[in-house]
């Protein structure tokens, strides 16, 4: 077995040489940039939102403190996983993973409610027009029509001329 357990211990390195590899390292340290600047503007956008609702508002949401709550920690996580002890390393990804999936349920339930408010929006418009041409038909039903009113007027007319 490849992978059987326990697993044996070896003199080989697990990771990459940046002397014989730069290039590995060069996409390492971009993508770690990203990451921080994707997790900071996260974070920019939950302190602008409590900022905007007010704290007592903001708290009372659980999704939003919840989001809070893993998108510090996920950043914290990252600063720390660059920086830290290999026995620290080996429960930071684990925890990191959950809180990313965390976030994109968050993205995933944010797609869902904006396009669910959408459609709730285009239903209310066309059962007010609905209403409205509802309205306006039973109102021309109410009141003679007005070729009716003409034959009345035309019959009236000449009934006069006839008697002078």
């Amino acid at each position: 077995e490849i992978c059987g357990y326990p697993l044996e211990e070896t003199d080989y390195k697990a990771g990459y040489d940046y002397s014989k590899y730069p290039g590995i390292h060069v996409a390492h340290t971009a993508l770690y940039s990203i990451t921080l600047v994707i997790l900071s503007s996260f974070l920019l956008e939950l302190l602008t939102l409590v900022y905007l609702l007010g704290p007592k508002q903001f708290f009372k949401q659980v999704t939003y403190v919840v989001d809070l709550v893993i998108v510090a920690m996920s950043l914290s996580l990252e600063i720390l996983l660059k920086h830290a002890s290999k026995e620290v390393l080996s429960v930071i990804p684990g925890i990191l993973i959950i809180f990313r999936v965390w976030r994109f349920v968050r993205i995933g339930h944010g797609l869902v409610a904006s396009t669910y408010e959408l459609q709730q929006h285009k239903l209310h418009l066309a059962v007010s027009y609905i209403e409205e041409l509802e309205e306006r038909v039973k109102k021309y039903e109410d009141e003679p029509t007005r070729t009716a009113k003409m034959d009345k007027l035309i019959r009236r007319l000449s009934s006069s001329n006839i008697e002078h």
